[in-house]
This record gives structure tokens, C-alpha cells and sequence, in this order.
């Protein structure tokens, strides 16, 4: 009969000011392999006790009893299945950790969270309000209540509990940047400008915030600082509306110092390329473009496709629009704002 050779479990804090459990084997000969870290058994951030480990014959061990599971634990369960996408687990884990303390306010606020991920906002919103009944000064929680009653459409709400959340904490560039995204969607520019502004200041890789600032400074007329903010959003993400927003202004801009036929022209086609050719409004774009580039048949082209298409998808306002682009190609003059 062989032997069992033992596993032994042990704690380092070889790395980390905190101890973490490792485990090894050891052969009969007293030698042990590679030690094997246990990363899921702690957290980044707290000590590790040291396990115990018993030699047991196969089908020996009958039943395990939970005796140290809490609610903190089942609240980092969660938040390890939430951050590898297992949201439902996450759900789950957090619900057990509520099932053992109603009063966790942290479980509650990442429960709520979760729900949001799934999109089910009226159950999120409602969890999340429930967490800030028990801590009414959380700015993180406040925020992400304001980020889920902003995709219910109520963005009064979303900016009185987002500016409550930048009152709370004025260096989050989140909370600053979802703030004057909000003020702006709200039609409030102005008081959007010095939140975005900050947000851009605290964190320079908010695409979303450089791209609203951008069109918030169109609004005061500042185009050559919107163009720097929509290049500046582009470079950080290849989104549609960045595309759109900077080929267009490069395009049309009133002012010749800005325009940019040939980089209109780029961006149009990388834009019109993403939508397969099939959208009016990119097209439009690319023939605004050739026209500044003063490559006038290819102008025609683009912008005829795009008045085509608009029709075809009952876009009457805007076939009308590029009608009007398109009487202008004609007569080789371009089309600016």
C-alpha cells in the first residue's frame, strides 16, 4: 500500500505587508514543489490564517460546516464574481451577505450596482436608495444612483444626487464628468463647462468628458477648442460620435483657419466605413468633406447616396437638408456652417 503524501498549507508575506495563504506538496522523501499562492482564498488587503490540513482516504471526508462565512466575506465573494462578469453570482453572493446582515450597507450599494448592470434600473435604483438611507453621505453610491436614474431619463434627479456626490468628494472626475454630462443633456451648458473642465484637469482619459466639453464650447462658439476636445476624445476611444462631431466641424467650420478637407476626409471614411456606407448622416459628412478637399464629383456622389438613403428611411428633414449640400456641389462651392 503507498502511502499518502501530505499537502501542507502555509502563510508569507513574501510581496505584501499581509499574509497570504500558499500550498505545496511534499513527496516522501521530505522535498516540497512549487509553492502554489492561493489568491482567491484572501483579499489584496487583509491577512490570511493559516489552514489546516488533514490526510484523509479517499470518500473520508463526509460533510464541510461553514463556521467563519460572514457577510463581509459573501460582500468580497461578490465583488470577485462582479469583476470576472459573473454579475448573476454576484447577485446572489450579495444577497446572502444581506441574508446575514440586512443592515450592510456596502452590500446593498454593490447589489444595487449589479442590478444596474443587468439593466433592471427600477430594482437598482431602489436598492441603491435603501443604501443611502443607511448612509446618506456616500458619495460613491450617490453617484451610481445618479448614473441609473440618468438611464431612466430623469436627469433632474441624476444631477441633484450627482452634484450632492461632487459636494461630498470634489476630486472624483467621474462624479464631475457624469455631473456636466448631465447638466449638458439637460440643456444647461453653461453650468456644465467648469465641471467638465475639472473633470478633464483631474482625469485627461475621460473620452466622454472631453467630447461633451467639446460640444458644450460649440455652444459658446469656441470651435477651435471643441476641435482640440473632439481629437482629444478620439485619440482615447474610436467612437461613431467622435468621428462625426470632429470630421463635420473640420468640414463645415466657418472659420477657414480650422478647416481641414483632407483630415475631414480621413475621419469621414473611417466613419462611413464603421457604418458600412449605409447611414445618410456619415455620408453627408464625407461629401461635406470632399467638397472642402475641392474633390467636387466625388462630393456629388457621397452626398446623392446619402439624400437616397434618407429618404428610404423616411428622413424627410434631412434628405431636404443634403438636397440643399448637394445644390451647392453642383456649382463646385462647399458647404460650411
Amino acid at each position: 500500500m503507498v502511502a499518502q503524501q501530505p499537502l501542507a498549507g502555509f502563510a508569507s508575506k513574501h510581496g505584501t505587508p499581509f499574509t497570504r495563504l500558499f500550498l505545496t506538496h511534499i513527496d516522501a522523501h521530505g522535498d516540497s514543489s512549487p509553492a502554489l499562492l492561493l489568491d482567491a482564498f484572501c483579499a489584496p488587503n487583509r491577512a490570511a490564517n493559516i489552514p489546516e490540513f488533514a490526510a484523509l482516504a479517499p470518500g473520508g471526508l463526509r460533510a464541510l460546516r461553514e463556521r467563519f462565512i460572514n457577510d463581509t466575506s459573501l460582500l468580497r465573494a461578490g465583488n470577485a464574481f462582479r469583476d470576472g462578469g459573473a454579475t448573476e453570482q454576484a447577485l446572489a453572493a450579495y444577497r446572502q451577505a444581506l441574508a446575514r446582515n440586512p443592515d450592510n450597507p456596502t452590500a446593498l450599494a454593490n447589489l444595487g450596482t449589479a442590478l444596474a448592470d443587468l439593466n433592471r434600473l427600477d430594482e437598482a435604483a431602489e436598492t441603491l436608495r435603501r443604501a443611502l438611507a443607511k448612509e446618506p453621505a456616500n458619495a460613491l453610491t450617490l453617484f451610481n444612483l445618479a448614473t441609473v436614474r440618468a438611464r431612466q431619463g430623469d436627469f433632474d434627479d441624476a444631477i441633484r444626487l450627482c452634484a450632492e456626490s461632487v459636494r461630498i468628494d470634489p476630486r472624483s472626475a467621474s462624479a464631475r464628468s457624469n455631473l456636466g454630462i448631465f447638466l449638458f443633456e439637460r440643456g444647461r451648458p453653461d453650468e456644465a463647462l467648469p465641471h467638465l473642465l475639472e473633470a478633464v484637469r483631474l482625469d485627461p482619459k475621460k473620452d466622454h468628458a472631453h467630447f461633451t466639453l467639446g460640444r458644450a464650447l460649440i455652444r459658446k462658439g469656441r470651435l477651435a477648442e471643441a476641435a482640440r476636445c473632439y481629437e482629444a476624445a478620439l485619440a482615447l476611444a474610436p467612437d461613431e460620435r467622435y468621428l462625426n462631431a470632429l470630421a463635420w466641424l473640420l468640414a463645415t467650420a466657418p472659420d477657414p483657419a480650422l478647416r481641414d478637407g483632407p483630415r475631414a476626409v480621413e475621419l469621414a471614411t473611417r466613419l462611413c466605413e464603421l457604418t458600412r456606407y449605409g447611414a445618410p448622416r456619415p455620408l453627408d459628412i464625407l461629401g461635406a468633406a470632399y467638397a472642402e478637399a475641392g474633390r467636387f464629383p466625388e462630393a456629388l456622389r457621397a452626398a446623392a447616396k446619402a439624400a437616397e438613403l434618407a429618404r428610404h428611411q423616411g428622413q424627410t428633414r434631412l434628405a431636404e437638408e443634403i438636397a440643399g449640400h448637394l445644390e451647392r456641389y453642383r456649382h463646385s462651392q462647399p458647404f460650411h456652417q
